[in-house]
């Protein structure tokens, strides 16, 4: 008698982002992490007003070779890559978040978010403009002009964008959350941008205070688009932590995150400012935040069932922090603890060693991959049950469905 034959291969993933969508998160964050790499290194060689014009256009190292190659330092040359890569994921950000509303099934609620994103990016050119002008106005010995208008405009765009956020998020539609996060990205985005902008264009009325927003803002930036590309991901029925440990985990987790970004708060105003308050809370807050990964990996492998579905996760959080804390040291000893005569000078005024720049460098580059893993993971163990979609979720059908909302693969 033949044994009974049963199926037991895993269920094909089921996308409800679009396939071109989760590769385009991917090369957004990607670029952020770029661009984190190069503020970096503006903030280690102290090289951020190398260039105190802003706004400039992307293309301005190709049409302006003449100026950059003959430069003495490098710095000219890294800040406007900084701010070519930055322009980049501008467009990757617009891209993404047009794609996604694109993709709502739910035709008025697509119609709504597109609306708002294209009035969003038609304020913020705008305001671009008025920039663009106000510096040539002032560079002629006029008084600083601040463009109200158009500022008060993409606050209200901006608004607008959130407002669809919110509908999205309290609607049925398949993939809601990546929605809400890429209209959030793009919104986080443009604010980082206009902060890098004001960091240049308010440098004699703020000095580096704004820098120091600038770099905080923009590990919180790589954080969010990190997290669209787990939400972008391939669905299978029952890829979620179980529920009796779910909030459990999802609560360590969201404190974990909320700790890492207060502490890399503390570490960016030490970074630009020296403070000797934010050198004290820097390191006590180290101390909260490795308790919290403890905490983290202990509720995590603990569990089979848990850790089969974080364990990647939490073993990269886990090498993360270890070597965070070897490169803290490091860090905090080249720049406040020299021997010989530079130790006589103070911290800002003294040489920058290749070693000290290296390790300086990559503390602040494993800070930003420690927050962007603790958002990962804290996205990752909240994940909510769903269920493969069967039926189209637009309220008047068209011809042409999404392929998710036909139960497609």
């Amino acid at each position: 008698m033949t044994p009974l034959m049963t199926n037991t291969a895993p269920e094909t993933p089921w996308r409800a982002v679009p396939r071109w969508l989760r590769a385009w998160s991917i090369l957004t964050a990607l670029a952020a992490g770029t661009v984190v790499v190069l503020g970096s290194l503006i903030t280690t060689f102290r090289v951020g007003m190398s260039d105190p014009v802003w706004p400039t256009e992307p293309w301005f190292l190709v049409v302006n070779s003449h100026v950059w190659a003959h430069e003495p330092a490098s710095g000219f040359l890294i800040e406007h890559t900084h701010r070519f890569v930055a322009w980049g994921i501008g467009l990757f950000a617009v891209v993404l978040a047009f794609g996604a509303w694109a993709t709502e099934p739910n035709r008025r609620l697509r119609r709504f978010g597109l609306t708002a994103l294209t009035l969003l990016l038609v304020a913020y050119l705008g305001l671009h403009g008025d920039m663009r002008t106000a510096w040539s106005e002032r560079k002629a010995g006029g008084e600083l002009h601040w463009p109200a208008l158009t500022v008060a405009a993409c606050g209200v765009a901006a608004l607008g964008v959130l407002a669809a956020g919110v509908a999205s998020a309290r609607s049925s539609s398949p993939a809601k959350w990546f929605r809400v996060a890429t209209a959030v990205g793009l919104v986080a985005v443009m604010m980082q941008g206009l902060l890098g902008g004001f960091r240049v264009y308010l440098d004699q009325l703020m000095g580096t205070q704004l820098a120091a927003i600038h770099g905080s803002f923009g590990q919180v930036t790589l954080s969010l688009l990190v997290a669209i590309v787990v939400l972008a991901a391939p669905r299978r029925r029952g890829d979620l932590v179980p529920a009796d440990d779910r909030a459990g985990v999802s609560n360590l987790t969201l404190a974990l995150a909320a700790g890492v970004v207060v502490q890399l708060v503390w570490g960016v105003w030490v970074r630009h400012l020296g403070s000797p308050v934010a050198q004290r809370l820097h390191i006590l807050t180290a101390f909260a935040v490795v308790g919290l990964v403890v905490a983290v990996l202990t509720r995590v492998f603990r569990s089979p069932p848990t850790r089969s579905q974080l364990g990647g996760y939490a073993w990269v959080l886990g090498l993360i922090v270890a070597g965070q804390l070897v490169l803290g040291v490091e860090a905090y000893l080249s720049k406040f603890a020299l021997t010989g005569p530079e130790a006589l000078k103070p911290p800002e005024l003294r040489a920058i060693t290749s070693y000290g720049a290296v390790v300086r460098t990559a503390h602040t580059l494993l800070g930003a991959a420690l927050l962007s893993t603790a958002v990962a993971l804290a996205v990752r163990a909240g994940r909510c049950p769903v269920e493969r979609p069967t039926v189209p979720a637009d309220d008047t059908p068209s011809r042409r469905e999404p392929a998710f909302a036909t139960g497609a693969a």
